[in-house]
């Protein structure tokens, strides 16, 4: 079952996607400037890379719908198949399918978020407070009686499979702006671990 889950904001014209768990090891992303270096790759010619243990990439400012397909499978509960990212229609135009990265998950969920604001939360940059996180990602979502979460000025949600590897897709148009952006949980690849 195909639903919206919440929206998205991207104010600085890049996103971010990876494991929660890994934004505390990376110093860089802790810094109210970011790492000006990686911005301005991004901003620059290069439109996304695997950064700091996920995938960040250029995407149009603006408010993102975020979509899930739920399991229809009663022993699963409301586990989330595949996360999709609605940035822009396609209006029938040529799209092609472009893999931007893989995901390396070891805490069984996933981030989206704008890539520019991740040092605004103490819960995801500071290490000690990880724990904190957790407490608070899992109490919401229990009792919400869901998998996701919008939390930290982006959404968090649970693989379906847990851990593993997983696969950033989008649908881009010809000149490589992106329209969609989907990571299919089903698919939990573990090459290079």
């Amino acid at each position: 079952m195909r639903k919206e889950i919440g929206t998205v904001t991207i104010s600085s014209g890049l996103f971010y996607m990876v494991d929660p768990c890994y934004i505390k090891g990376f110093s860089q992303l802790h810094k109210a400037d970011f790492n000006q270096e990686a911005f301005e790759k991004l901003s620059g010619g290069e439109k996304y890379d695997s950064l700091f243990g996920g995938v960040m990439g250029k995407i149009p400012i603006g408010t993102h719908s975020v979509f899930s397909h739920f399991s229809q499978d009663p022993d699963m509960g409301d586990a989330i198949e595949k996360l999709e990212i609605f940035v822009e229609k396609n209006d029938n135009e040529k799209t092609k399918t472009v893999e931007l990265g893989r995901i390396g998950v070891d805490a069984g969920l996933i981030y989206f978020a704008d890539a520019r604001k991740i040092s605004e939360h103490s819960l995801l940059c500071n290490g000690e407070k990880w724990q904190d996180f957790c407490d608070y990602y899992y109490a919401k979502s229990d009792s919400d009686k869901k998998s996701f979460v919008m939390m930290c000025d982006g959404i968090i949600c649970n693989t379906y499979h847990g851990d593993g590897e997983y696969a950033v897709i989008a649908e881009t148009d010809m000149n490589g702006r992106i329209k969609k952006i989907e990571i299919n949980f089903l698919d939990a690849g573990w090459s290079g671990f």
